[in-house]
């Protein structure tokens, strides 16, 4: 049950960073536009 458990927070956790890849990398395009 706690391997299971670990394997959701594990994919939770790899979507999450993708998401954060793309907020910052959509922040540094945006800042490099105005600057």
């Amino acid at each position: 049950l706690s391997r299971l458990r670990q394997l959701d927070e594990d994919e939770h956790d790899a979507t999450l960073d993708k998401a954060m890849m793309v907020a910052i990398s959509g922040i540094a395009i945006g800042m490099r536009n105005t600057g």
